[in-house]
């Protein structure tokens, strides 16, 4: 009788989904690949073409992690997980990304804005940009 993480593993990949599978049983793992310090500061992100894509907090973890390639990988593979190499993309972590929020001005005529250009859309824009810029002047 198989393993059950061995069935969910093949289970997974005839569904072509094994490197998300992958990815997301090596960052349970990632702390014994890296070390507590690096791990808290980076996270495994994808695997394409066995490449493994790592999020970094800054440009220097990516250049710690650059140092230790060959340890990491060999790690990786003593862990039999299929990888050749690694990329890193710099990317602070935060819990919520703020949104940008536009405010309009009302739409009522402006006097001495009107276009003559027959563009009645581009005419509206016009006159809502000089409204905002007059009302915070």
């Amino acid at each position: 009788m198989e393993p059950l993480d061995q069935l969910l593993r093949k289970s997974v990949g005839s569904l072509g989904l094994e490197s998300i599978y992958v990815v997301s049983d090596l960052k349970e793992k990632w702390q014994d690949v890296v070390g507590v310090q690096l791990a808290n500061k980076t996270t495994p992100l994808a695997i394409k073409n066995k490449v493994l894509l790592i999020r970094t907090s800054n440009p220097g973890w990516s250049h710690q992690l650059t140092l230790l390639k060959p340890v990491i990988l060999e790690r990786l593979k003593t862990m039999e997980y299929i990888v050749s190499d690694l990329r890193f993309v710099c990317q602070e972590e935060t819990e919520e990304k703020p949104r940008l929020t536009l405010k309009t001005a009302p739409k009522t005529k402006s006097v001495g804005t009107e276009t003559k250009h027959g563009k009645p859309k581009l005419a509206e824009a016009i006159d809502s940009y000089l409204r905002a810029r007059k009302s915070r002047s």
